[in-house]
């Protein structure tokens, strides 16, 4: 339909006309009551291998909201049918970016497919879309966030976990030498054997007890990881701050 000849429908007619696009699609259209919890519309291929858009069995949306959802799954049909199989394994990757990337395509074509069923045919409509639109997209944007922050804050916290335990371990072991310099009875001294220390090596036997202190710490995780199927981020973090301790150590 052209938009010259378009006319102000209904919320419910503009549902109902995407519906009937889809259908016209060849494209499978299946309630779920496990999306109504969600909210959640989604295009997907059936183990038939026949084009499906999953929609809640039960919905506080309105139908004008929902005609715009449908229309935003059939937008995802129309980038799978017109991109390459290797393209398609690539926005469906899962990672954030390319996530973001598959509905930023699906909601171009999205408003194609709303302009050419004459549903965008005034402001208050487009302000809906668009506002609905930037709702969507803004739930993929705070994952894209995360994901380039996180190898950032990672090394922080590295960092920040060595300079705790190397100021700890420095003073505790500095005031053990002042415990020892002023005959203070200092406990285990025999088999620590910390009153023998020089004030020139604290710096170095403190770089061999948090090197010592994160190995345990790493060898811990792995086992859980191992054993508990616990994830693996503990252990890399670990690994990750016993390699900046020995680099601290070289350079210190």
């Amino acid at each position: 339909m052209s938009e010259g000849n378009a006319i102000d429908l209904s919320d419910e007619e503009a549902k109902h006309r995407i519906l009937n696009r889809i259908t016209s699609e060849g494209i499978r259209v299946r309630s779920s009551f496990l999306r109504s919890s969600t909210g959640q519309y989604a295009y997907c291929l059936g183990g038939d291998k026949i084009p499906t858009i999953e929609i809640p069995q039960f919905t506080d949306l309105s139908s004008l909201i929902q005609a715009f959802s449908l229309a935003h799954e059939l937008g995802h049909h129309y980038v799978y049918q017109n991109n390459s199989e290797k393209k398609g394994r690539l926005l469906n990757s899962g990672m954030s970016i390319t996530t973001y990337w598959n509905e930023k395509l699906a909601w171009r074509e999205t408003e194609q497919i709303l302009k050419e069923e004459g549903i965008l045919v005034n402001e208050q409509i487009n302000c809906s879309f668009l506002e609905y639109k930037n709702f969507c997209l803004n739930t993929y944007k705070e994952p894209i966030v995360q994901s380039i922050s996180f190898p950032f804050k990672f090394l922080f916290d590295s960092v920040l976990l060595l300079i705790k335990l190397y100021g700890g371990f420095y003073i505790l072991f500095g005031i053990a030498l002042i415990f020892s310099a002023n005959s203070i009875p200092i406990p285990f001294d025999d088999s620590l054997g910390i009153g023998s220390l020089n004030k020139s090596d604290l710096l170095a036997v403190t770089s061999e007890v948090v090197y010592i202190v994160l190995s345990l710490g790493g060898i811990y995780q792995f086992f859980l990881w191992c054993y508990f199927k616990r994830s693996v981020k503990p252990v890399l973090f670990y690994l990750m701050t016993l390699l900046l301790s020995i680099l601290a150590s070289k350079v210190f």
